[in-house]
This record gives structure tokens, C-alpha cells and sequence, in this order.
């Protein structure tokens, strides 16, 4: 099962407040196939229906998370 095709937040620095953004547009764009050399089922024999996202933040770095958000989306 592939996971973080992209390299997931810490190679895009982790940057607050845009990381669940973030990972949306990756789940969104692989499921409309436009991810080129990361892109799951590359050769169309299994590609992507659906993605996941899991994020949390808020309260004080490194010892409590105040919000949680995750996404499931499918085509």
C-alpha cells in the first residue's frame, strides 16, 4: 500500500497551518492522476480511488495537539 508518494509534510518543511493543505492537493491530484513520476498506479493497472489525511495541530509544539482533522476522498 503506498504512503507518502510526495515524501510527505517534513520534506515540505512542515509549515504550520498549510500542511493539511497540503496534503489534500497531493491526495486530490493523485486521484486525478497528475502526480507524473510519484503518481500511484502509474501504468493504470491499479490507480488511486481513494486517499486519506491525517493531520493534527494547535495547542503548545511538542507536548499537546488541540485539533485533529482527517479526510477520506474517492472518486
Amino acid at each position: 500500500m503506498p504512503f507518502n508518494p510526495s515524501g510527505g509534510l517534513l520534506c515540505r518543511g512542515h509549515p504550520p497551518g498549510a500542511s493539511g493543505a497540503a496534503q489534500l492537493v497531493e491526495v486530490a491530484r493523485q486521484l486525478q492522476g497528475r502526480c507524473g513520476a510519484r503518481q500511484i498506479g502509474r501504468d493504470r493497472s491499479r490507480p488511486a480511488r481513494f486517499g486519506l489525511t491525517h493531520v493534527t495541530g494547535g495547542g503548545i509544539y511538542g507536548f499537546d495537539h488541540a485539533a485533529c482533522c482527517i479526510h477520506v476522498l474517492g472518486v
